[in-house]
């Protein structure tokens, strides 16, 4: 039975008390999770919320992410080519590049107290002192997938598939679909139009299919993807819009026995931030009349 995804509100709620729930499950020791206790994480219909704190519980692993995204005519929903890799070993371990259009458009390496970073490969990195039990990266890997499913907003429904495996670690599987959005007070869909304006979107869903494994032990997404398309609205664009926007998204996580090895630049592709040099303020000219006092 196909599920529809819940209001903003309710999902609020469900990955707040999902999140408790998993960090809960991240401190368990591993002979916890090879009885087969972990399977108690996932008790929702729905995939379960992910988080920085989640991901730490799947230990060493590389996340590897494409986001293509044909956009309209009119520049409402820009195109897009981005391709994200991030080798997380720990929270002062990691090496993450992001890649759009072709070319490196954010690198980030983090060596135990040090962070380097550079907008492109062509520039030095720059580094700076790392914030301690900084997790930031971890949440822009999450931020992808919500980025991808946004246009589509409540329409988003998740039906359970058979449960499935990936790399020997159980999974739970839901796929992906589009239903119409019903009318105020009703169970009747309403016009794709008026129920964009009701629900304050900007844009009109078209179609939507997709898949994704949920890791059963710690509640992450170890592989997701979708297709979609829909319409930008027009009163928002402010033109004519006629032609659809089509999105390509694919994700995965690749957990590491051995965490893959992170080291700094070379010292001369770095370039350490300065900080700002204190403003110089001359002496204030005294008086000649007060000269001489004492």
């Amino acid at each position: 039975m196909t599920r529809r995804s819940p209001t903003t509100a309710s999902l609020l709620s469900i990955s707040c008390c999902l999140a408790l729930v998993f960090s809960a499950a991240c401190d368990r020791d591993e002979k916890d999770a090879d009885t087969g206790d972990g399977d108690a994480v996932i008790a929702a219909e729905l995939p379960p919320g992910m988080s920085p704190g989640t991901l730490r519980g799947l230990g060493p692993h590389v996340f590897e992410a494409t986001f293509d995204q044909a956009g309209d005519r009119q520049g409402a929903f820009g195109s897009r080519d981005n391709a994200v890799r991030l080798a997380w070993s720990d929270l002062d371990s990691y090496s993450f590049r992001e890649i759009g259009g072709g070319r490196v458009v954010r690198e980030e390496l983090r060596v135990g107290a040090d962070v380097y970073r550079r907008g492109s490969d062509e520039s030095p990195y720059v580094q700076q002192a790392g914030v301690p039990g900084d997790s930031l990266i971890l949440q822009r890997t999450v931020q992808m997938w919500e980025s991808a499913l946004a246009p589509f907003g409540s329409q988003v429904a998740f039906d359970p598939q058979p449960d499935s495996t990936i790399e020997g670690r159980p999974v739970k599987v839901w796929r992906l679909t589009l239903v119409p959005a019903a009318s105020p007070g009703t169970d009747l869909p309403a016009d794709p139009q008026a129920a964009a304006t009701i629900l304050g979107r900007t844009t009109t869903p078209l179609s939507l299919s997709g898949l994704v494994s949920v890791d059963v032990a710690t509640g992450n997404r170890l592989l997701a993807e979708l297709e979609g398309r829909f319409l930008p609205r027009a009163d928002i664009a402010g033109a004519e819009v006629t032609d659809e926007v089509h999105i390509t998204y694919r994700e995965r996580r690749i957990l590491l026995d051995v965490p893959e090895d992170v080291f700094p630049p070379s010292p001369d592709q770095v370039r350490k931030r300065q900080s700002a040099p204190a403003r110089f303020h001359p002496p204030k000219p005294v008086p000649k009349g007060l000269l001489g006092r004492g």
